[in-house]
C-alpha cells in the first residue's frame, strides 16, 4: 500500500482539482449509478446491461488504472463518464474534520472516501446509486424502475435505503476452475453462481443503524471449513483444531446502503454504511457475484497489492479457505443454499421487502 498521505481540507474543494473527466460529461438529474472500478471487463457488459434494464441513464465510473480495457470500453458508452484521479484507490489520505458531518478524521484509504466524494463532487445533491462492479441491486415489488424507486423515497422523506449484500455462490470449489466466457447479462451470472443463502441478514429499527442477524455464506464457510480471524493459524493449524480451540471465524459484511440522497449532511462511513440509518420501511437486495472465475484474478491483485482494508486480509483468508476446500470436498452448498430462480425466492428468506408501496 502507497503509505504517502494527501493533505486534504474540505471534502468536496480539495477534490474538484484532484478528479479528472476522462470522457463524457455528467448530466444532473439523471438516474445514476456510480463505481469505483479496476479491470473488470469480466463484470462490465453485464452490469451496465442490467441496471439499464431498471431504468439508470448514466453511469459515473471512477477508473483506478485499469490495464484490461475497462477505461476504452467504458469511454465508448454514451452513457458512462469516466473520472480518473492520480491518487489511487489504496492510497493513504488525511483526512480533516469537515462541519456537520460525523465521519472520523484522520489516515483514511482513498478508496473509502471515494464512495461519499464522487457523488457530492459531481452529482450535488440528490438521489443516485452506488454499486461495485461485482454487485447488481434488485427492486422489491412493485417498482421496475429506479426513477420509480426514488419518487416512493423521497414522498416518504427516506434519504438512506439499506440492501441485503446475497452473495451468489456456485455449487463447487471446481466450478470455479471452469472456463468462462464474457457475461453480457444478469442471466449469465446466475448460470455461473445461482446459489444464495437462503436466510434473513439484516434487521432494520426506526432511527437505528441495520442490525445483523446472519453473517452470510462466508461466514458459515469459513465456519465449516475452520478459517479463524488468526489468519497465522490458518497455515498451521488444521480445520479440526481451529474447531475445537473455538477461535473465532472472520465474516464479510452482508449491509450496504447503495441508494443515498446526497445533501443535508449525508456521506459513507467506509464502504457500507451511511452516517444516517437507514429507513425501515424498504430492504433492498444486492446479488454480490463474488465466487466467479474471475475471482482469480481479483484475488491475485488485492494479495499482491495489499491495496484493501487490512492489506487485503480478507482475501488471505479466501486463499486459506480455498486450499482448504481443496483438500476436502470443495462444496459452498450447506444446509441454508437455495437456487435463485426469481425475486419471490429472496422475498421468501427475508432478504428483500417493500412496505412504501409505488408511487405510480
Amino acid at each position: 500500500m502507497d503509505s504517502s498521505v494527501v493533505e486534504l481540507g474540505a471534502w468536496e474543494d480539495a477534490f474538484s482539482d484532484a478528479f479528472k473527466i476522462v470522457s463524457g460529461a455528467v448530466n444532473l438529474g439523471q438516474p445514476t449509478v456510480y463505481s469505483v472500478v479496476r479491470d473488470e471487463m469480466f463484470f462490465l457488459p453485464a452490469f451496465l446491461n442490467h441496471y439499464r434494464s431498471i431504468g439508470v441513464e448514466q453511469f459515473l465510473f471512477f477508473d483506478d488504472q485499469s490495464q484490461d480495457g475497462s477505461r476504452q470500453y467504458l469511454a465508448a458508452q454514451p452513457d458512462c463518464v469516466v473520472i480518473s484521479s492520480e491518487i489511487k484507490y489504496g492510497d493513504v489520505v488525511e483526512l480533516l474534520p469537515v462541519p456537520g458531518y460525523s465521519v472520523r478524521s484522520g489516515k483514511k484509504r482513498f478508496g473509502v472516501l471515494l464512495k461519499s466524494l464522487i457523488p457530492r463532487v459531481f452529482l450535488k445533491e440528490g438521489y443516485a446509486i452506488y454499486a461495485d462492479a461485482d454487485e447488481f441491486l434488485v427492486l422489491p415489488e412493485p417498482f421496475e424502475s429506479v426513477s420509480e424507486l426514488f419518487a416512493a423515497l423521497e414522498k416518504n422523506r427516506i434519504s438512506v435505503v439499506a440492501a441485503s449484500l446475497v452473495e451468489m455462490y456456485p455449487e463447487s470449489l471446481a466450478d470455479l476452475a471452469e472456463e468462462a466466457g464474457q457475461p453480457e447479462t444478469l442471466h449469465d451470472l446466475l448460470a455461473l453462481a445461482p446459489f444464495f443463502d437462503a436466510k434473513v441478514l439484516l434487521e432494520l429499527s426506526p432511527g437505528s443503524q441495520a442490525r445483523t442477524e446472519y453473517r452470510g455464506a462466508s461466514w458459515r464457510l469459513f465456519n465449516h471449513y475452520g478459517i479463524s480471524r488468526r489468519h497465522w493459524i490458518n497455515r498451521h493449524a488444521p480445520a479440526l483444531i481451529v474447531k475445537a480451540l473455538g477461535l473465532g471465524n472472520p465474516s464479510t459484511a452482508c449491509v450496504k446502503t447503495p441508494v443515498i440522497c446526497w445533501g443535508g449532511g449525508v456521506c459513507l462511513e467506509g464502504s457500507h454504511r451511511a452516517n444516517k440509518p437507514p429507513g425501515e420501511a424498504i430492504l433492498l437486495a444486492l446479488m454480490h457475484f463474488k465466487f466467479t472465475p474471475d475471482l482469480w484474478r481479483r484475488m491475485g491483485f488485492a494479495l499482491k497489492s495489499g491495496a484493501y482494508a487490512g492489506g487485503s486480509k480478507a482475501y488471505r483468508y479466501y486463499d486459506a479457505l480455498f486450499r482448504r476446500m481443496a483438500r476436502e470436498d470443495g462444496l459452498f452448498l450447506g444446509e441454508v443454499s437455495v437456487r435463485y430462480e426469481g425475486l419471490e425466492a429472496y422475498s421468501n428468506a427475508g432478504l428483500i421487502f417493500n412496505n412504501l408501496g409505488s408511487d405510480r
